[in-house]
């Protein structure tokens, strides 16, 4: 990382004041909503993928989610974020990872960009939007959540007029989605 870091004045040590999302994620360290992703909160690992426990966290946190008394999933309770992902389920804003059943959450896969649109839209009760914002998601069956979510200002995509969204988000993707939901957040 080099001398950057001793000039750092973030939050984050892996999140220099140059990052294209740096007041975003800053924002998030300070709603308490991430605490980074090692031990010590040192670092954010902003291009690291997010899976769906860790989304789970940080929707728990960023909608201020009351816990539940309810366990959802039966592949969740080695999980640290199993508290977090029972909120959330319980909140109607996740759904398991093998439909129809739902039975099982998968906490440690990665979530695409299509089904973050998706459990941000639920969670944000967005209205339908009548616009198609994107040249690469007409076979998504995430089409009209990432369609609100462009209608509300929250992803103008992953450029070129497309989303991407088969591709994983990632850490400082997802803090900037979140960061321009807030208007919508408790």
């Amino acid at each position: 990382v080099g001398d950057d870091v001793l000039f750092h004045d973030g939050p984050f040590s892996d999140v220099l004041p140059n990052h294209l999302f740096v007041t975003e994620i800053a924002w998030l360290s300070d709603q308490d909503i991430t605490r980074g992703c090692t031990a010590d909160g040192l670092r954010f690992c902003p291009y690291g993928t997010v899976d769906r426990g860790q989304i789970s966290a940080f929707v728990k946190r960023a909608f201020e989610l009351p816990g539940s008394a309810v366990d959802y999933f039966v592949d969740d309770n080695s999980s640290i974020f199993e508290g977090d992902i029972n909120a959330v389920a319980e909140a109607g804003v996740v759904r398991g990872c093998d439909p129809p059943a739902n039975t099982r959450y998968c906490p440690l896969l990665d979530v695409d960009r299509g089904a973050m649109a998706a459990l941000l839209r639920r969670g944000l009760q967005l209205p339908a939007s009548q616009t198609d914002h994107f040249t690469d998601d007409d076979s998504s069956i995430f089409e009209g959540d990432i369609n609100a979510l462009a209608d509300a200002g929250i992803t103008t995509g992953c450029g070129g007029g497309s989303f991407c969204p088969t591709r994983s988000v990632t850490r400082d993707e997802f803090a900037a989605m979140l960061f321009r939901s807030r208007d919508w957040l408790p």
